[in-house]
């Protein structure tokens, strides 16, 4: 019984904040999410170490970064910055939230692909931090599957293209017939 007890302190030791250790985590919090863009929350739930580890080296890939939150100092956060989303009755589970100062795009894709890979990763919403709005889970997840910026690019030049190209070709074979 005495061990059991000795066990739960020294888990609440390591675990538990203090109060100014909690106030410096929402400072920081607060401080990435200023200089961020779009936030995209994710459950980590069954994610094991070295998926965790594949996941950020891929977000670190197109300037984004993870980080675990406590819903209730992000909840403070979010208040902080104009934004009024609880995620305590948003999200079920635990929720990671993924920070990028470029549009959701990017890592919603990158979210996107890594929880089809893993089958553990799973889209829980994403925020525009600029215009202050909630993006949903089904929002969210459509954004994910969209092509990237540069295979859109590609597909548009390429429908663009493909009827110039057959245009010159008949233009071509018109002129052999005329000479």
């Amino acid at each position: 019984m005495r061990i059991t007890k000795v066990r739960i302190f020294l888990f609440l030791q390591i675990h538990m904040k203090t109060q100014g250790q909690k106030k410096a985590q929402v400072e920081k919090i607060q401080k990435m999410l200023g200089s961020s863009v779009s936030a995209l929350f994710v459950d980590f739930s069954g994610l094991q170490g070295g998926d965790i580890h594949m996941l950020k080296a891929r977000l670190r890939d197109i300037g984004a970064t993870i980080s675990v939150v406590p819903k209730r100092l992000m909840k403070i956060v979010l208040r902080r910055e104009g934004i009024e989303l609880d995620p305590h009755e948003q999200f079920e589970g635990q929720a990671a939230t993924i920070l990028s100062q470029d549009d959701i795009s990017g890592i919603a894709q990158a979210a996107y692909v890594f929880g089809k890979e893993s089958e553990r990763l799973k889209i829980l919403g994403g925020l525009d931090i600029e215009k202050k709005e909630y993006i949903t889970e089904e929002d969210a997840l459509a954004i994910g599957k969209l092509p990237s910026r540069d295979a859109l690019i590609g597909q548009v030049v390429g429908s663009i293209g493909s009827p110039l190209s057959a245009l010159l070709h008949i233009l071509n074979g018109r002129k052999e017939q005329l000479t």
